[in-house]
């Protein structure tokens, strides 16, 4: 089972936290049943203090106590100071009641940058949040770390957005050694956003023109990709039946979770319904290569 925190304030993690306490305990699941990933870099508040909004928290808890500096919030809201990172890993163990996570995200760090500093500046300044994932490894504090992006992985190379994944693999080598821990992305992957499959824009040594799934298999990094549904707005959209589905969810969700050198699709649910609706596609296979090809010619008229 996949978890991952993805609402602001901290209350999915405190919701997490209290469900994995419950079940572990009545002996539903094990922790290592569970794969819990969580992000940081945005500056947040705490759920459990609403009168206290975002920008007066970040003053009580990170400028007054000169963890960080106000110029360090860049105009996308985001702090990659190491100390503010490592204060939110702190707070993710805690809210979720856990010893380790398993993964770490840096959450848009440089969609929430590109505006303020070069790209230069920027991995740079990635690799000091790099050094506090090592150091979080080294303590068994989490166990792998990643980038959940928006648009930097999937724009072209000319693009002021854009990152190479092979440079951003380098940049974790060179501060954690061939075993570091940067072993996944994620990115926006549906019928509306599939450049994931269609836009080659990276490289990998001397193979050019990869899609960012390509490079991302010959770099070992795992994918995980991120609104399928398109925050529920390819629910009306006219899409073809396909491998005998008929559901407009499955039909959404299948074609992305059998996608070659892709994890698995997240979905946000805010229902129980939601959760029932979502996990019925796990009742059915993903599908082979050869129904994948073809049921992408269906959608979208291509020869890929």
């Amino acid at each position: 089972m996949i978890l991952q925190s993805i609402i602001g304030a901290m209350k999915s993690e405190k919701s997490i936290g209290r469900a994995l306490c419950r079940l572990i305990k009545d002996d539903v699941i094990s922790r290592d049943e569970v794969f819990i990933s969580t992000k940081n870099g945005y500056i947040t508040n705490d759920g459990d203090y609403p009168r206290v909004d975002v920008m007066e928290y970040m003053q009580k808890m990170f400028i007054s106590t000169e963890i960080i500096n106000p110029n360090e919030i860049s105009s996308g809201y985001n702090v990659l100071n190491p100390n503010y990172i490592a204060r939110c890993i702190d707070k993710s163990l805690a809210n979720m009641h856990l010893k380790c996570i398993d993964l770490v995200y840096v959450h848009n760090a440089f969609e929430s940058w590109f505006e303020d500093v070069s790209r230069e500046e920027f991995m740079h300044m990635l690799s000091k949040v790099f050094e506090v994932y090592e150091e979080y490894r080294s303590r068994n504090k989490i166990k792998y770390y990643g980038m959940a992006t928006w648009t930097c992985f999937r724009v072209h190379p000319d693009n002021r957005e854009y990152i190479s994944l092979e440079e951003t693999v380098k940049l974790a080598e060179h501060v954690g050694g061939k075993q570091h821990g940067f072993r996944f992305i994620q990115l926006p992957y549906n019928l509306a956003y599939n450049e994931a499959i269609f836009l080659k824009n990276q490289d990998v040594g001397s193979i050019k023109n990869l899609t960012i799934l390509e490079a991302a298999e010959r770099l070992n990094i795992g994918v995980f990709t991120s609104i399928p549904l398109f925050q529920s707005r390819l629910l009306n959209a006219r899409i073809p039946d396909y491998a005998g589905l008929t559901d407009q969810v499955e039909k959404l969700v299948q074609i992305i979770r059998s996608t070659p050198a892709v994890i698995s699709p997240l979905i946000g649910q805010k229902k129980s319904e939601h959760v029932l609706q979502n996990i019925k596609i796990a009742n059915i296979p993903p599908l082979s290569n050869l129904e994948y090809k073809k049921t992408i010619q269906t959608l979208f008229n291509s020869n890929t």
